[in-house]
């Protein structure tokens, strides 16, 4: 009897795990899915290799010169200009590129190191030495226009000084010619003093700028590291499948749970007897054989062929002999829990039937 609630016992447990075994199939099959989906379907991107230019940004026009905000330094507006098309088109020409200007700006970024003046200028390509030409290129053709920026400002703000005493001292000509020409002591005369004096003050302010503009000197800054040749890519290709695939394999694991979740949900069918909830009570359960779906008519209880040498289907040895055991305890079982469920209920007429047609 201990053997027998052994069997039980382990068939219950197979009741259990059978499902169990199901989910953790499907789990794993949609794991398996996603991982193949990810490999065929996701491609890594190239190598890309990437250097690295740094400019000290120079003070722009040093002198005693003011020429209305021009000489202020702002970095956030260098790296604005680093990182414009004023610098990329000569650079993409320095590169002897066919690509448009807006993909070689995809190409480039700038950064500013903290409480600093100097500039970080990456470049990034799929070939190393493109790379370092790239970056030396930006850094490059920025401080050209810088310079170029910086000196057509001079140049600029030369010729309006110019000009400016020009027309001062042709009114103070004027001025003078006046006071020549009125009384002496008049209040005509004072007038035009007057006049004539602020002129001059008005020349010599301007000759002063133009004096100090022309010795003011212009400095755009300079490269204090040149783009060298990157060994090594910045990304690994095999790398970032291994992630993907790896992010893949998350995601079809869980939705496989929840798939499993789902199905089970919605399973409807008698996996043991502890599912059964039909509101009457259950007599008992007979063991599965199944042995019995290829053996014609069963035989309980047989361990041994029935002669020596005669052999049969049914037939299959002791572990045959405790299943037909394990059916007979049941059906034993359901006998008397039946003999006593119709003491108790008086009953003279009974129907056996089955679930479905041909379950025998």
């Amino acid at each position: 009897m201990e053997s027998m609630a052994g069997l039980e016992a382990s068939g219950d447990l197979r009741d259990y795990l059978r499902p169990l075994r199901r989910h953790l199939l499907l789990i794993a099959v949609c794991g398996l899915a996603f991982i193949v989906l990810a490999f065929a379907l996701i491609k890594p991107g190239p190598r890309m290799f990437s250097a690295q230019s740094k400019v000290l940004v120079g003070a722009g026009i040093v002198g005693n010169v003011t020429l209305g905000g021009a000489e202020k330094l702002d970095l956030i507006t260098e790296q604005n200009v680093v990182t414009s098309s004023v610098v990329a088109d000569p650079v993409r020409s320095a590169l002897d590129s066919t690509d448009p200007v807006s993909k070689v700006l995809s190409k480039v970024t700038v950064t500013n190191l903290r409480d600093s003046k100097i500039l970080v200028i990456s470049y990034s390509d799929r070939d190393a030495a493109m790379a370092q030409k790239g970056a030396q290129a930006f850094a490059d053709e920025y401080l050209a226009y810088r310079t170029k920026t910086l000196t057509d400002e001079v140049a600029k703000r030369k010729t309006e000084l110019t000009a400016q005493a020009t027309d001062l001292k042709a009114e103070l000509d004027d001025a003078n010619a006046v006071v020549s020409q009125t009384e002496p002591g008049s209040a005509a005369q004072n007038a035009a003093v007057s006049q004539r004096d602020a002129l001059q003050s008005q020349v010599n302010s301007a000759n002063q700028s133009l004096f100090a503009l022309n010795g003011a000197t212009v400095q755009p800054g300079t490269i204090i590291q040149p783009a060298v040749l990157p060994l090594e890519s910045r990304n690994s290709p095999r790398t970032e499948r291994l992630l993907y695939m790896a992010a893949a394999l998350a995601a079809g694991l869980v939705i496989g749970a929840a798939l499993a979740f789902i199905l089970d949900a919605l399973d409807n069918r008698i996996a043991s007897g502890d599912t059964v909830r039909l509101g009457i009570p259950v007599l008992g359960f007979i063991s599965l054989v199944r042995g019995w779906r290829k053996a014609g008519t069963p035989q309980l209880g047989m361990e041994k062929p029935p002669s020596p040498g005669h052999t049969s289907r049914l037939w299959g040895g002791r572990a045959r002999a405790a299943q037909d055991g394990m059916v007979v305890e049941d059906l034993r079982a359901m006998r008397a829990d039946f003999l006593f469920l119709a003491q108790e209920s008086d009953a003279r007429l009974i129907l056996l039937t089955s679930a479905r047609d041909g379950d025998g």
